[in-house]
């Protein structure tokens, strides 16, 4: 193939022209564009070339307002089904950011790192908002789960997520529309027996909390193991 670009400021330094590298790049592509495009219609390259060459004819005469780095209303042969295409439009979009970038390489990276940043504080800041506020629970109809809490009027002291014993065992014999209810409590304890002691966390729970949460563990205790001095393994 020809070398457009040469092609095309040759003939505009003959005409007298000033020659401008932006519009030459951007002639010499659409050149290359409209030679490829006569090819795929079938014309031997002799034709394509004489084709290519009234083009670059008529944008010389044109050179004048081409000084003056003015967009030309130029009439084009008819694009080929091929070029005109959609994919054909993003090849040409993407040939064309390459040559930028590669003509001001400064300003081109300077924009990707922008992007880059910001689509990894929009990763970041959504992943931290999916799993703190939106992700759901691993539960069977977690919608439907709620947290109870006990505030006393009077109380100068605040315990959130707290309720006595006493509370418990009023609401769970009291009618109420809540299906169910359970009780669970952590805290840290030392582990004794083989080996050095060690510190682990461990829950403590009510019979029903299972079923609540409709999770099958390998063994299950009832509610006549909740009976104080009772030990479940």
């Amino acid at each position: 193939m020809r070398n457009w670009r040469h092609d095309i400021s040759k003939r505009l330094r003959a005409a007298g022209h000033a020659v401008d590298i932006d519009i030459v790049e951007e002639l010499a592509h659409h050149a290359a564009t409209e030679y490829e495009a006569a090819r795929a219609e079938g014309l031997a390259t002799d034709a394509a070339t004489e084709r290519i060459d009234a083009l670059i004819a008529a944008w010389v005469a044109d050179g004048g307002r081409l000084r003056h780095r003015r967009r030309l209303p130029v009439t084009l042969s008819e694009t080929s089904p091929a070029t005109g295409s959609a994919s054909g439009g993003v090849l040409r979009d993407v040939r064309y950011a390459l040559r930028l970038a590669r003509r001001k390489p400064g300003p081109a990276l300077v924009a990707a790192l922008t992007m880059a940043l910001g689509v990894g504080a929009t990763t970041v800041l959504f992943s931290v908002t999916w799993g703190v506020l939106m992700r759901p629970l691993p539960w069977l109809d977690a919608d439907r789960l709620i947290r109870l809490a006990e505030t006393r009027q009077g109380a100068t002291r605040q315990m959130p997520h707290v309720m006595t014993n006493g509370t418990y065992l009023a609401w769970q014999d009291s009618p109420s529309t809540i299906s169910g209810l359970a009780a669970y409590r952590s805290r840290t304890v030392t582990s004794t027996g083989a080996g050095e002691p060690q510190r682990v966390q461990i829950t403590m729970t009510t019979a029903s909390l299972f079923p609540l949460m409709q999770a099958v563990p390998h063994a299950l205790f009832g509610k006549a193991d909740e009976a104080s001095g009772k030990v479940v393994v």
